[in-house]
């Protein structure tokens, strides 16, 4: 018998050839030495572990995705944070009552881009394309060739805390000139809540805001008895924009409405 085998008269030590004819690595009566079967004995306990381990895991492993498209709906305070740290970016504050046309006024403003008919300026890019076809989708939906009553929809925010903003990027035609601008669509409900109560902490984004667009519904302004009420209102809320700008001198701008009615 060989020193690392059971069977008897095998010589497989000195020739290296099994008396069985068998393949001396994987011999039944090859004897392995006592470190080897202390390993294999470990080596059995960890392969058991790891399959309990692997116990309800996945059978394969999820790929690796590749980045997705940014979301090109309206930008929330931190990505226009982020953006104006890569750009300067107009930021540009827009207040009115409900119905008064502010939502109008963006989708007007889009769709002459879009169709080329901005005078002097051409599309250069934009962030927030779906939010501006959701705001424009109302006026491509004609009745046998006459206009719908409502252009667009009220403007509700999935957080009544925090404003939602179109961006635009412009070049211009006559020096190829590029300017960003942040176009917020906020509810009518937060300039009356500045007027009657003074409530601006949802409209702080107006300090950095370099021009302002009061919207003036033209209906209104068309009617003698309810015109001065319209007035009024436009002088409290100068007053309370001059207390929270507290010095800042934007540039304000009457926008009026509905101009081809009246």
């Amino acid at each position: 018998m060989s020193g690392s085998c059971g069977f008897e008269g095998c010589t497989v030590d000195e020739t290296g050839i099994c008396a069985l004819s068998r393949d001396p690595l994987v011999c039944d009566n090859r004897q392995k030495p006592s470190g080897a079967l202390a390993t294999d004995g470990q080596s059995d306990e960890s392969s058991a572990s790891q399959r309990n381990d692997r116990l309800g895991a996945p059978v394969l492993e999820q790929p690796t995705r590749a980045s997705t498209f940014p979301s090109s709906r309206t930008l929330g305070l931190e990505d226009m944070n982020a953006l104006m740290g890569r750009r300067y970016v107009n930021v540009v504050g827009i207040l009115g009552d409900p119905e008064s046309g502010k939502t109008a006024c963006l989708a007007s403003l889009y769709l002459l881009i879009s169709h080329a008919m901005l005078k002097n300026w051409a599309f250069a890019d934009s962030r927030s394309l779906t939010a501006f076809e959701d705001i424009a989708r109302g006026a491509r939906d004609w009745n046998d060739g006459s206009a719908p009553e409502e252009m667009t929809v009220h403007t509700e925010l999935a957080d009544d805390l925090r404003p939602g903003f179109l961006h635009l990027r412009l070049v211009r035609r006559s020096d190829g000139r590029r300017v960003d601008l942040a176009l917020p669509d906020v509810p009518g409900e937060w300039t009356q809540a500045l007027i009657t109560s003074g409530r601006s902490d949802r409209l702080d984004f107006l300090r950095s805001a370099e021009a302002i667009w009061i919207v003036l519904d033209g209906r209104t302004l068309a009617d003698i008895e309810r015109r001065q009420r319209l007035i009024a209102r436009v002088g409290q809320l100068a007053g309370r924009l001059n207390a929270l700008l507290d010095g800042n001198s934007p540039r304000l701008i009457l926008v009026v409405t509905h101009r081809d009615l009246h």
